[in-house]
C-alpha cells in the first residue's frame, strides 16, 4: 500500500520506487533480529536521503527532506501512526511505502519541503 500527495517538483513514482529498492536491498529475506534493527533503519534512511538529494540536484529549487523508517517483527500485532505538518501543497510532498517479508514489516516515509 502506498500513500502519496501530488507535487510539481518531486517525482513521487520515482521516490516510491527508490524507497522500495532501498528497503528490499537492506532487509531482503532477512529474519527479524532486534539487535540489527537500529543498523537496518540507519542504512535505509541514510541511503534514501543520499539518493533523494542526488536525484533532485537538477531541480530549480532545493528540498529539505525528512526520512523515517519503522521496522517491526511480524507477530500479528497492529501499528497505527499519524503525522501532521503545515506546508505548501503546491511544492511540498510526502510519500510512504509499506514493505514486508515473511518475518518483518517496514514502513518508510519521506517528507520533502521546498526550501527556496
Amino acid at each position: 500500500m502506498t500513500q502519496s500527495t501530488q507535487s510539481k517538483g518531486l517525482d513521487l513514482q520515482t521516490t516510491e520506487e527508490l524507497l522500495r529498492e532501498e528497503i528490499s536491498g537492506v532487509l531482503g529475506d532477512s529474519q527479524f533480529d532486534a539487535n540489527k534493527v537500529p543498523q537496518w533503519c540507519q542504512r535505509i534512511v541514510t541511503n534514501v536521503l543520499k539518493k533523494l538529494v542526488e536525484a533532485n540536484k537538477s531541480q530549480d529549487f532545493q528540498y529539505k527532506y525528512v526520512v523515517n523508517t519503522v521496522v517491526l517483527e511480524r507477530t500479528g500485532a497492529g501499528l497505527h501512526s499519524t503525522s501532521s505538518c503545515l506546508w505548501d501543497k503546491t511544492s511540498d510532498s510526502s510519500s510512504s511505502v509499506q514493505w514486508n517479508n515473511e518475518h518483518m514489516f517496514c514502513v518508510t516515509s519521506v517528507w520533502a519541503l521546498r526550501c527556496n
